[in-house]
C-alpha cells in the first residue's frame, strides 16, 4: 500500500523527492536481513532517495538483534517496542517515524514482490493517485499455493465485506 506523507509536498518537478518504505514485523528474524537488502540494493539501483522504516512489533526471536546490526545502514532506521501490539499499531508508528514525502507499506517478505513498488510509484507520478494498493487478489498466481481452507476463508470474507 502507498500513502502520501500529510504535510509535505508529494511531487517537485514531478518526481517524489524522498520515499519511506515501512515494514512492520513481528518474529521476521529468519527474513529481515535479505529483505532490507534487496529493499536497499532496488530502491539504491534506481537512484531514489529513500529510508527503511522497520518496525519490530514486540518480536519474542532474535529480530530486534538482527535490526540492531541492520540499524548501521544510513538508510535504515528502526522502531522497536517491547509489548506485540498488532499490525495497525506498527503501521501507525512506521508512517509517524517515516520522513519521506511518500509512504510505502510492506510486508517482511516481499509477498508482492519489488517491480509492484515500481508500479505503485509510476502511479502516483502519472495517474495523480492519492492512494494505491496492491491486492493479491489481483495478481493471477498470488494465491494458487495456498491450501484450499485459506482459499475458502479468503472468498467468504471478501464475499461478507462486500
Amino acid at each position: 500500500m502507498v500513502l502520501p506523507y500529510a504535510g509535505n509536498p508529494l511531487f517537485r518537478n514531478g518526481e517524489t523527492d524522498m520515499i519511506s518504505v515501512v515494514i512492520p514485523m513481528y518474529n521476521e528474524q529468519s527474513v529481515i536481513s535479505g529483505t532490507a537488502a534487496r529493499l536497499c540494493a532496488h530502491l539504491g539501483s534506481a537512484g531514489r532517495e529513500y529510508e527503511l522504516v522497520l518496525v519490530n512489533d514486540g518480536s519474542s526471536d532474535g529480530t530486534a538483534q538482527v535490526l540492531s546490526a541492520l540499524a548501521a545502514d544510513p538508510h535504515v532506521r528502526v522502531v522497536s517496542y517491547e509489548e506485540n501490539r498488532g499490525k495497525g499499531y506498527a503501521m501507525r508508528q512506521g508512517a509517524a517515524a517515516a520522513r519521506g514525502d511518500l509512504l510505502v507499506f510492506l510486508d517482511a517478505d516481499l509477498s508482492y514482490g519489488l517491480p509492484i513498488l515500481d508500479e505503485a510509484i509510476e502511479m502516483f507520478r502519472t495517474a495523480g493517485a492519492d492512494l494505491v494498493v496492491g491486492s493479491r487478489v489481483l495478481a493471477e498466481h498470488a494465491t494458487e499455493k495456498y491450501p484450499p481452507a485459506r482459499k475458502l476463508a479468503s472468498g467468504a470474507f471478501r464475499f461478507l465485506v462486500h
